[in-house]
């Protein structure tokens, strides 16, 4: 019940505002301003919130669930990305790259991650998953010497986020499959598994691969 309640009000927080603060500005004209400036102020601070900070908390709670349904029309809801304070903007295309690489556009992926990167990144851990999302996009386009150098540097960052860390090492892991270096390639199968990923998609794969793994030399 809590979580639809927020879910209205973010979703209208535009009208709820815009109601407020009317109500608030005629009660103040017909009668007084004695409570009628709370109002008002609510109403203000709502509608500075829906464009100074945006839906991000939303977005990032339904990555999570995946559902990504409910998470693109949440960022639909930012008609003015310039407005948003910059961390928040920052953390805001990051989101926007994770959509489009899901949705394989890996064009739009590398735009969105490039422009939350220029703005710096508000934390160390999203430092870390910016630069993680940088390697997963040149996986995708093929560009596995830069994909490399990026996931290496996004694990000595300090990836957090056991998903993102098991994924960055399988990827390394295939490439380094592909390049017949089954030693490194095994290091990184064994650091995945150790990630503890909870993700049913990384322990699929970690399970495809595993009798694989433990089948080739090296």
């Amino acid at each position: 019940m809590g979580e639809k309640l927020l879910d209205f009000y973010v979703f209208n927080r535009i009208l709820i505002s815009i109601v407020l603060i009317g109500v608030g500005i005629t009660w103040g004209i017909l009668d007084s301003w004695t409570f009628a400036w709370l109002l008002v102020a609510t109403g203000s601070i709502m509608l500075l919130a829906h464009f100074l900070l945006g839906p991000i908390r939303m977005v990032q709670k339904a990555v999570e669930k995946g559902d990504l349904e409910k998470a693109q029309k949440a960022l639909s809801l930012v008609k003015y990305p310039s407005l948003l304070i910059k961390p928040v903007r920052s953390i805001f295309y990051m989101l926007q790259s994770n959509m489009a690489l899901g949705n394989k556009d890996y064009s739009k992926a590398e735009e969105f991650i490039k422009k939350s990167t220029n703005l710096g990144m508000p934390m160390k851990d999203m430092d870390a998953m910016a630069v993680f999302q940088h390697g997963t996009i040149a996986f995708q386009k093929g560009d596995n010497k830069t994909a490399i150098l990026k996931l290496r540097e996004a694990i000595s960052k300090g990836l957090t986020e056991s998903d993102s860390l098991a994924g960055a090492h399988l990827i390394l892991c295939n490439i380094f499959l592909t390049r017949k270096d089954n030693k490194t390639a095994k290091m990184h199968f064994k650091n995945a598994k150790s990630a503890k990923p909870k993700s049913k998609e990384i322990l699929d794969q970690i399970k495809q691969l595993d009798s694989y793994i433990a089948r080739i030399p090296g």
